[in-house]
């Protein structure tokens, strides 16, 4: 088991760089285009990042020794901050519903799109698909469903 703790660890941190590097491209992508879609997008980026170091944390206890105070150990956190991760991106989700109808009612111009804003989407669609087969692959591996629900 401890080797499975370390395995959905080392996912979870390469799920959090990615997602901080996506959050980052289209944030300021975003700003300069003035496109609220890819802010949102962003944002929502983040939002993986926060999921992504709420699973490593609950990796990391999930690898401790039973104690005292808990002696059949701690891996039963990890349905715990799969709970939590669940609600996290119900909130990203709601706010992004939420950002989408404003921005449909008010819509603000956006500048010419170019290549750039094309190439943060075609790198997002990539790293995203990428992801999504990594931590199902590694989900199944290690029986986690905290690695599905990222």
């Amino acid at each position: 088991m401890a080797n499975n703790n370390k395995i959905g660890k080392r996912a979870s941190i390469l799920g959090l760089c990615l997602n901080v590097i996506l959050a980052l491209g289209k944030i300021v992508v975003g700003l300069i285009v003035f496109s609220n879609s890819l802010v949102a997008d962003g944002i929502n980026n983040l939002g993986d990042s926060i999921t992504a170091i709420i699973s490593i944390i609950s990796f990391h206890l999930a690898s401790k020794k039973p104690d005292r105070t808990h002696p059949f150990g701690y891996e039963r956190v990890e349905y715990i901050l799969s709970l939590v991760i669940g609600v996290i991106i119900i909130v990203f989700g709601a706010q992004i519903i939420t950002e989408a109808i404003r921005s449909f009612f008010d819509p603000t111009p956006i500048t010419d799109l170019g290549i750039v804003i094309y190439t943060v989407l075609g790198v997002s669609l990539v790293v995203k698909t990428f992801m999504f087969f990594y931590y199902r692959y590694i989900g199944k591996k290690i029986n986690s469903m905290e690695m599905y629900a990222l």
